[in-house]
């Protein structure tokens, strides 16, 4: 990464995982303490500050200040796969268009992966 990642930026990490660098994070040389869980809930209100969890940087493929920065073609957001991106600030489903304030909730394409279950014909 170009930059050193700041307190409040969000972080995406390859395996999908979306952190929000809080105020009190440990930064260390080769990793960062951040909070598990801060993907805002449907009231807008951040879950378990309490648990921290320790992200290696070279784990972390963006950063921003802006959490719709960190969305790709292919995660849902509040439950809709985004098929476009415009210039970071816009994103769209094939039913909805999304600015920051909208987002309740994401799932990234590797976090769907993740759990997603092959059905294999016999």
């Amino acid at each position: 990464m170009e930059n050193e990642i700041k307190v409040n930026e969000f972080v995406r990490t390859k395996n999908g995982q979306i952190y929000k660098i809080e105020d009190g994070t440990e930064f260390y040389e080769d990793s960062v303490n951040v909070g598990i869980g801060i993907i805002p809930d449907v009231d807008g209100i951040w879950v378990d500050k309490e648990h921290f969890t320790y992200v290696d940087k070279r784990e972390i493929v963006k950063h921003s200040p802006n959490l719709i920065d960190l969305i790709e073609c292919g995660d849902y957001v509040n439950g809709e796969q985004i098929t476009d991106i415009w210039n970071g600030n816009r994103i769209s489903s094939v039913k909805s268009n999304f600015n920051e304030e909208d987002i309740k909730n994401i799932v990234t394409k590797e976090m769907m992966e993740s759990i997603s279950y092959k059905v294999t014909k016999m």
